[in-house]
């Protein structure tokens, strides 16, 4: 395998319309670009972004307001399930530093989970599916992919997160406009 190129050049531009970016982490197909061409093209687009390469994955603080939160994000992890699609998500919180909130992909299946754990609520949440036609779902069993987007709302003044389930993102848009103008009172 040949060594990555360093002049490498993305030009990430449907990403570039979203706006900011906490960072970028590596899916599966993106490793296999890396062990096949040797090519570390998700690297290459967080630096054409001016944003944070997170590799397979790493844990994020985020201050908002006067609160700090951390959160797990990673592409996948170890102890998967098909039947219980917060089995990893519970298990890496356990094993890597307990945050507040712990994010996966891979699963082409949204899921938002509010889990009790000791003294602090956790959230669990995958991100599901882009795709009208998902060609992994429709391998797996599935025909489609589940699309949606789930959101985790931040308090700024008290240690609270709200997650929407993924085809919830409307419902999560409005309550969200409805706790800012709360706070801007």
């Amino acid at each position: 395998m040949s060594a990555p190129r360093a002049n490498t050049q993305v030009r990430p531009y449907f990403l570039r319309r979203y706006g900011q970016w906490i960072g970028l982490i590596k899916g599966c197909h993106d490793d296999y670009d890396v062990q096949i061409a040797g090519h570390e093209r998700v690297a290459g687009m967080c630096r054409s972004l001016d944003t944070a390469y997170l590799g397979h994955g790493a844990t994020i603080t985020l201050l908002v307001g006067e609160q700090e939160y951390h959160i797990l994000a990673r592409h996948k992890y170890k102890y998967e399930s098909s039947i219980n699609l917060t089995n990893a998500q519970r298990r890496a919180w356990e094993q890597i530093g307990q945050p507040d909130a712990v994010v996966f992909g891979h699963f082409h299946h949204t899921v938002s989970h509010k889990e009790p754990r000791g003294s602090q609520d956790v959230i669990y949440m995958r991100s599901g599916s882009y795709f009208n036609w998902d060609e992994f779902g429709m391998k797996i069993g599935h025909h489609q992919g589940q699309r949606g987007v789930p959101i985790l709302i931040l308090y700024p003044d008290k240690h609270r997160m709200v997650p929407f389930y993924g085809a919830d993102m409307e419902e999560a848009l409005r309550f969200l406009e409805t706790e800012r103008q709360y706070y801007r009172r």
